[in-house]
């Protein structure tokens, strides 16, 4: 799982796609940050609020990973689909 999670990182890093991906780890960083301060404050319900939030914003996050990589297979195997189709069959 964590190879698959590492080329789908890396395939969106390669292209650099103008998304949501950005925005989402940043806040998703900001939240788990405050869970920080508020263990660190020995506060229970402020570090459930924002380790919960954190941890909403990171599936969201890989979800949009996997999108991109599902979206960028699709992409690939297209024109060798269309390839196959119109090339004559040997019988």
């Amino acid at each position: 799982m964590g190879d698959a999670r590492r080329a789908r990182e890396e395939l969106w890093t390669a292209e650099r796609p103008r998304d949501l991906s950005i925005p989402i780890s940043t806040t998703s960083a900001t939240f788990f940050a405050g869970g920080l301060l508020a263990s660190y404050r020995r506060r229970l319900w402020p570090m459930v609020f924002f380790a919960s939030v954190a941890l909403l914003l990171k599936l969201w996050y890989i979800d949009r990973m996997t999108f991109y990589y599902e979206q960028r297979r699709e992409r690939e195997e297209s024109p060798e689909e269309t390839k196959g189709a119109t090339t004559p069959s040997s019988s």
